[in-house]
C-alpha cells in the first residue's frame, strides 16, 4: 500500500485522533483519513465530469414538447418534465440529465419542498434555468413497481408518492389514516407502504398519495421517515446531493 504523507501541527493531529476516538466509527486514523479523500475525489470527479453543455433542440421536434438530454442525445419527447423523467428512469437514464422546452418558456416558477456504503452523488438536473436534487430509486409497493426519479423534502414526515402514477389498488396499504398537516390545512389521507432501493440498499418507507406538479420532474418526494436513515449533504454552489448509510 502507498504511503501519503500529510503533514499537520501536532494539536491538529490531536484533535483529530480524539474526535476518531470520541464521534467515528472508524477503525484508524489512516481509514478515517482514506475516507474523506475519496469522499472528496467523489464530489470533485463528479462535479467535473458533470458539467452541462450548451444542446440545442432539433428541428424536427415537436412544437411545445420536453425534450430530456443525456450525454448529448435525445432520450425522451413528451407533454411534461414528469412524463420524461419517468420514461428516463424506464430506459435506465441516470442523472445528470437536462430537460428543455421546445417553445416559448414560461417565467420561472418557485417551490417550496425541499455503493451508499461509502456515499453516492448526484449532479443536480436542469430544467427551464433551474436545478434540482434528483436522484434515481426502484419504488415497489404491493403488486406496483417501477423504477422513479426523487427528491428531497426535508420538511416533510412522510414520503409522497405522485397521484395517479398507479392504481390504488395494486398498492399496498397499511390500513391506517393519518392526519396531513399541509400549507392549505389539514387533510385526512391513508398511509400505504413500500420498499424503496437506492443503489444496492432496500428501505422500507411509508407513503402518502398527493398531488405533484406535472412541471416538477420527478415522481417521489422523500420525506424524513426514509431520510433519517441515510446522511444527506447538499453542496448548492457545486449542485451535488450526496447521499451514503447513516452513521
Amino acid at each position: 500500500m502507498t504511503i501519503i504523507n500529510i503533514y499537520v501541527k501536532d494539536s491538529e493531529k490531536k484533535k483529530i485522533k480524539q474526535f476518531i476516538k470520541d464521534k467515528i466509527d472508524a477503525k484508524s486514523m489512516s481509514e478515517f483519513m482514506r475516507n474523506l479523500i475519496k469522499e472528496k475525489m467523489m464530489i470533485e470527479s463528479e462535479s467535473e465530469s458533470s458539467k452541462s453543455e450548451e444542446i440545442e433542440i432539433p428541428d424536427y421536434i415537436p412544437k411545445n414538447k420536453y425534450v430530456l438530454f443525456a450525454n448529448n442525445s435525445i432520450v425522451a419527447v413528451g407533454d411534461s418534465p414528469n412524463e420524461v423523467t419517468l420514461e428516463a428512469a424506464e430506459k435506465d437514464i441516470k442523472p445528470p440529465f437536462t430537460i428543455k422546452y421546445n417553445g416559448k418558456t414560461p417565467g420561472p416558477i418557485d417551490y417550496v419542498y425541499q455503493s451508499l456504503d461509502t456515499g453516492n452523488a448526484w449532479k443536480y438536473i436542469n430544467f427551464d434555468e433551474m436545478s434540482y436534487p434528483v436522484i434515481e430509486m426502484f419504488f415497489k409497493s404491493g403488486n406496483a413497481e417501477k423504477k422513479i426519479f426523487a427528491s428531497i423534502d426535508t420538511a416533510a414526515s412522510l414520503c409522497v408518492l405522485k397521484e395517479g402514477l398507479f392504481q390504488e389498488a395494486e398498492l399496498k396499504s397499511s390500513k391506517e389514516k393519518r392526519n396531513i398537516s399541509t400549507a392549505a390545512g389539514i387533510i385526512e389521507k391513508t398511509v400505504f407502504q413500500s420498499k424503496i432501493q437506492i443503489l444496492d440498499k432496500e428501505f422500507e418507507a411509508k407513503y402518502i398519495i398527493a398531488p405533484i406538479n406535472d412541471q416538477l420532474p420527478f415522481q417521489f418526494l422523500v420525506g424524513r421517515n426514509l431520510l433519517d436513515k441515510l446522511d444527506a449533504f447538499f453542496f448548492g454552489k457545486k449542485q451535488i446531493i450526496l447521499l451514503r448509510n447513516a452513521e
